[in-house]
């Protein structure tokens, strides 16, 4: 009996590590080789916009400073990006700067955006034990694909040996009018098929969904699929997946933005996190800690000081002028416990 409680004492404390995961739309983070597969002019060193790699570093230095001061210099296990173009601009960001310190490896999905703008994962070994990794594209019928961006899944182990899926996502731009609006659908369908599919399979499995979906919760794209917080502990369907993207409450909203993105003089939560409900039951590890989910701010210098009281993201670019800020997106965090 002693050495069962003295077992099971040790089994809590393990138990009572923390992973923190990001996800970021990191504006253009392109490198400064052209490309073969896709077209990356606009963001070469000869384009109107500059894109040397002199301030492609600068760019990466402020974005690992940024990841840093949101996660309180606690260097997150799981770094969800959008708008990469490559591995080289990934590891420019792992490698050569902050982030450094971390075991980070590297994964960029490809895709079929014109441009080269992908969603990319960048997970550290010591603390994520890769197991699996896919791209999903979005295919309108058998033969034919949506020129977009790739879903990106990726399943591993936590140090716990208990295995966390995710899937980053990038969806359609709202500047594509109605076609990128049924893309954006036919995704969001796609996406409850995989999680339905796993879900079936394991229905204690835990699956983090994050990116940038160019949809609000407001906009009720996601209906059919995620069920807002506040409703999901009465609904009965156990594959629905829930939407924890911030703010969650009123209280929350006195400490961060009402979105991590401003346009056009309002703020919007574009940037959204979604959750199998696995991951909400607070007696089993691993789960979230939803005190901890929230949308950042980054340094002072990398907001604007209006409008007030939050200011606004300084981005890269405005057009073909160069601002010289990280990002035109804030980061959102979150918190495991395993």
């Amino acid at each position: 009996m002693l050495l069962f409680l003295l077992l099971g004492g040790m089994l809590h404390l393990v138990a009572q590590q923390r992973l923190t995961f990001v996800s970021y739309n990191v504006e253009n983070l392109f490198d400064t080789i052209p490309s073969t597969r896709w077209d990356d002019r606009e963001y070469l060193p000869t384009a109107r916009k500059g894109w040397t790699a002199l301030r492609m570093k600068r760019k990466c230095r402020q974005l690992a400073e940024v990841i840093s001061h949101v996660t309180a210099w606690d260097i997150p296990a799981l770094i969800a990006l959008q708008e990469v173009e490559s591995v080289e601009a990934l590891e420019q960001l792992a490698h050569h700067t902050l982030l450094r310190s971390a075991n980070y490896k590297t994964i960029c999905a490809t895709g079929s955006d014109r441009r080269g703008s992908h969603v990319a994962l960048l997970y550290d070994a010591d603390r994520f034990a890769l197991e699996q990794t896919e791209e999903w594209p979005l295919r309108i019928t058998p033969d034919s694909v949506y020129p977009t961006r790739n879903l990106l899944f990726v399943s591993g182990r936590l140090p716990s040996a208990a295995r966390l899926s995710l899937i980053v996502c990038h969806l359609p731009s709202r500047r594509g009018g109605a076609t990128a609006e049924e893309a954006r659908a036919t995704l969001i369908k796609m996406l409850r098929m995989r999680a339905d599919s796993l879900l079936t399979a394991d229905p204690e499995q835990n699956i983090i969904v994050m990116g940038d979906f160019n949809a609000t919760p407001e906009d009720g794209l996601t209906d059919s699929w995620a069920l807002p917080y506040a409703a999901c502990r009465s609904e009965a369907d156990s594959l629905a997946m829930v939407d924890l993207t911030p703010p969650l409450t009123d209280e929350q909203l006195k400490r961060m933005p009402p979105g991590s993105y401003y346009y056009r003089g309002y703020w919007e939560r574009i940037d959204r996190l979604f959750v199998s409900r696995s991951l909400l039951t607070e007696s089993r590890y691993p789960h979230i800690e939803l005190e901890t989910v929230r949308i950042a701010l980054p340094p002072q210098q990398y907001m604007h000081e209006t409008p007030a009281p939050w200011g606004r993201p300084r981005r890269t670019y405005g057009g073909d002028s160069y601002l010289g800020g990280p990002s035109d997106h804030l980061p959102l965090v979150g918190t495991l416990l395993y």
